[in-house]
């Protein structure tokens, strides 16, 4: 699917969720996991996960999204306001769901 770069705008920020909050499962020796999304000059969507390599994200609606190469999907959470994101949650093997929250 095919985003104009307006929607995938509402996206950018930083997201974050307690280290110790029960849906963390993922390891980090920090205390607080962090997530990037940004856009490039293409126009290609990007998480940067805590200290992971930079992943590319595709949408397959408005608000989700998948992740090539993982069994991961998830979707953003709009402010009815702003139109901004100020939640993403992300679903890990279809089980294991991880709600991180706007930073920014």
């Amino acid at each position: 699917m095919s985003l104009e770069r307006a929607v995938f705008s509402n996206y950018e920020g930083s997201f974050a969720i307690d280290r110790n909050h029960p849906e963390a499962r993922i390891q980090t020796a920090r205390s607080v996991l962090e997530a990037k999304v940004s856009i490039d000059e293409e126009g290609t969507l990007w998480l940067d996960l805590d200290t992971q390599p930079r992943l590319e994200i595709r949408p397959y609606s408005e608000t989700e999204f998948f992740i090539p190469g993982f069994n991961v999907r998830g979707r953003f959470i709009l402010d009815p306001l702003s139109g901004k994101a100020k939640r993403m949650i992300m679903i890990f093997a279809g089980v294991s769901e991880l709600t991180l929250h706007r930073q920014d």
